[in-house]
């Protein structure tokens, strides 16, 4: 059968015969109407494919459970932690209740030298900077890089 010259103008006909070929010749191919393997005598039990299944449904249970166990063994651990802290305040308290006051003035100056912070102007000072000999030129307070010289600009031809 010879087909028409005209149909060769139709945008990618040549794709779709193509592609239409091999889809009946590999589509309905008789191999792919097996639904199953066939069966081999030398693979074991484990491969097969409702064991693995099986397995695999028993398996989903347990890893449930011993995440369970980990999430209370977290819990069990957090608790006696926080009860062993509270014990701890406790007597932290009670030891303080029975400092006399000398040693109690004492851990007052440890907190005050502990909490002191310094102003950020300890070596700048809060006045503003004078240049009485003239040293500073080109002084840019929204520089970027303030070590680099400044381009120097070009000459007048």
């Amino acid at each position: 059968m010879k087909v028409p010259a005209s149909i060769w103008f139709i945008p990618n006909i040549k794709k779709i015969l193509y592609k239409l070929a091999l889809t009946l010749l590999f589509g309905f191919s008789p191999i792919y109407l097996f639904a199953q393997p066939a069966i081999n005598s030398k693979s074991g039990v484990l491969t097969q494919p409702g064991v693995i299944i099986t397995i695999l449904l028993l398996l989903i249970p347990l890893l449930a459970g011993v995440i369970l166990v980990i999430i209370k063994a977290e819990k069990v651990v957090r608790n006696l932690r926080d009860k062993r802290d509270v014990d701890e305040a406790g007597r932290f308290a009670k030891y303080l209740k029975s400092l006399n006051s000398e040693q109690i003035n004492e851990l007052n100056k440890q907190k005050e030298t502990q909490n002191y912070q310094l102003t950020h102007k300890e070596l700048s000072g809060s006045l503003q900077a004078k240049d009485e000999k003239g040293l500073l030129s080109n002084i840019n307070e929204e520089a970027n890089i303030r070590f680099i010289a400044e381009k120097k600009k070009s000459l007048i031809r």
